[in-house]
């Protein structure tokens, strides 16, 4: 068994252990990082319905420079139906992310952001809230960003962020 680094989240090799003595504040961010670790370990087995199930009915996602027509993705029924359609077209896996941190935003939810990569692609985090409900965790809120994506024949495509930066970064 591994301790988890607070940076980095992998398939199901790297485990974190939640101490007793622990704060309530350092309790919630370990198992939120137990959860987002189980929802990256069942992604990566493609347990489709775990994957999907993890969100709240009334979740909101927004899967940035996807072309997705329209941002947010609300409710679990149409993420679940943009989740199969990524993987079903792009056969995504490995999925490992790192430099993660998590902000406790009460006794039961945080904010987890991290950097990501898998198969076909890398990019950010840039929110992913979780809710703890009847001893369960759960995605409320999931913001991230494609920077890269990675074809079969090993070509690499960089996305421009769909978020408009200031003129004078246009301009260098």
């Amino acid at each position: 068994m591994f301790t988890l680094k607070p940076t980095e989240i992998r398939n199901c090799e790297d485990t974190v252990v939640v101490q007793k003595n622990a704060s309530t504040k350092e309790t919630v961010r370990q198992e939120i990082l137990l959860a987002c670790q189980e929802w990256v370990r069942r992604f990566n087995i493609g347990d489709y319905k775990y994957t999907i199930d993890t969100y709240l009915p009334n979740a909101k996602m927004y899967p940035r420079n996807t072309k997705t027509p329209r941002l947010p993705v609300e409710q679990r029924n149409n993420i679940g139906q943009w989740w199969k359609t990524f993987l079903d077209t792009t056969g995504a896996k490995n999925l490992v992310y790192y430099n993660v941190e998590v902000k406790v935003t009460g006794p039961n939810s945080g904010d987890l952001s991290a950097r990501w990569y898998m198969s076909v692609g890398s990019g950010h985090i840039d929110k992913e809230t979780w809710i703890k409900n009847d001893g369960k965790w759960s995605l409320a809120f999931d913001d991230f960003t494609v920077e890269e994506t990675h074809s079969p024949t090993g070509a690499v495509e960089k996305h421009r962020s769909d978020v408009m930066e200031p003129a004078s970064s246009l301009s260098e």
